[in-house]
């Protein structure tokens, strides 16, 4: 290994604990955690409309970005989904990191319509450090449901534990409730801790010109406040985040969204 291999290594192995080891560290840590509203509602909103029910149609996503500035830690991930009849099923994958150290992360979903709508997911969760990979299976279900107009709330409920290199302690979303009027939306986030408590993130966002949507995010929990904006054309949504924790620095999000605009997720 070189000299200039080695000092990266040694960056990053003392860097690591400190971003990933607590509770804190372990929010936002993936591509789609940049935003809390989904590209469908999104995608809506920049069309001036209310998210209305899913239609059974196809969709892919291709993201990119980077966790506090790190090139170490580059973001990447791609889904795409599909419909057999009304039920829908999508394949999900999340990268963070390159090189040295490498997490991944794959999911199959199955998306059973109505109201509630449930949906079921599974996969596997890797690491690699080195040459050393360590994997974990990972299930969890969810359920959505409207309760009035432009209002829906949904939960999930983790079904295994957290991969034990997030430090026993990691940080997912447990339940959400979002509003959206056409020209403005806005999203609460409850966020679950193992063997802590529950975590508080916001999102809210406007439509200052048809086709653009802009909007803010605080997580009080970690102290990590930024922007996030979408820019809608027909099939193709571009939305970007960019988020400052206030001691790891800038993460920088990309994501672009093809599809019709009442096409899942």
């Amino acid at each position: 290994m070189s000299a200039s291999s080695w000092r990266r290594w040694t960056i990053l192995a003392a860097t690591l604990p400190t971003i990933f080891a607590t509770p804190v560290a372990a929010a936002n840590r993936d591509l789609d955690e940049g935003w809390l509203l989904s590209p469908r509602a999104t995608a809506a909103l920049c069309a001036g409309r209310v998210a209305g029910p899913y239609r059974c149609r196809t969709w892919a996503l291709l993201g990119t970005g980077r966790l506090y500035g790190m090139p170490e830690l580059p973001l990447s991930g791609a889904a795409a989904g599909f419909a057999v009849g009304c039920v829908r099923a999508s394949l999900d994958w999340h990268r963070l990191g390159s090189g040295l150290y490498v997490e991944d992360r794959r999911r199959i979903a199955l998306i059973l319509p109505g109201d509630p709508e449930i949906e079921v997911v599974g996969g596997w969760d890797t690491v690699r450090v080195g040459d050393c990979p360590f994997q974990r299976p990972a299930a969890a279900i969810r359920g959505g449901i409207r309760l009035g107009a432009g209002i829906r709330l949904s939960v999930r409920q983790a079904l295994t534990e957290p991969p034990p290199w997030h430090g026993g302690r990691g940080r997912y979303g447990w339940a959400a409730l979002g509003w959206s009027d056409g020209g403005r939306a806005a999203t609460l986030a409850f966020d679950r801790e193992t063997d802590g408590p529950l975590r508080l993130q916001a999102e809210v966002w406007t439509r200052p010109v048809p086709g653009f949507a802009v909007g803010w995010r605080i997580d009080p929990a970690t102290g990590t406040l930024g922007w996030v904006t979408a820019l809608g054309r027909g099939r193709l949504l571009l939305r970007s985040s960019h988020l400052v924790h206030p001691e790891l620095g800038v993460s920088h999000r990309w994501q672009l969204r093809i599809g019709a605009r009442d096409a899942a997720p």
